[in-house]
């Protein structure tokens, strides 16, 4: 009878450190997806961050080019009209 009763309780043990280790890995798990899913959230904001970059890089550079052509224009524009008032 005290054989049985301790052949239960080594069973219960040996299921409860089963149960301990099964909770243990998930404990384990959770926060390695959640880590994993803000590591993917803050390499796309990184990786958009890079792109907006680059836009911003040659929307500035295009709008050097417009003013250097403008400043061209303008002085064009001076220039023949500085002929023209000479004549007339």
């Amino acid at each position: 009878e005290y054989e049985e009763r301790i052949a239960e309780a080594k069973e219960r043990i040996a299921q409860e450190e089963i149960k301990k280790q099964e909770f243990a890995a998930q404990a384990v798990e959770v926060p390695r997806a959640k880590i994993d899913e803000l590591a993917h959230a803050g390499i796309q904001h990184y990786s958009d961050g890079l792109v907006i970059s680059c836009e911003v890089d040659r929307l500035t550079n295009e709008n050097n080019i417009l003013q250097r052509k403008l400043a061209h224009t303008k002085e064009l524009y001076y220039n023949f009209k500085q002929a023209n008032l000479n004549i007339a």
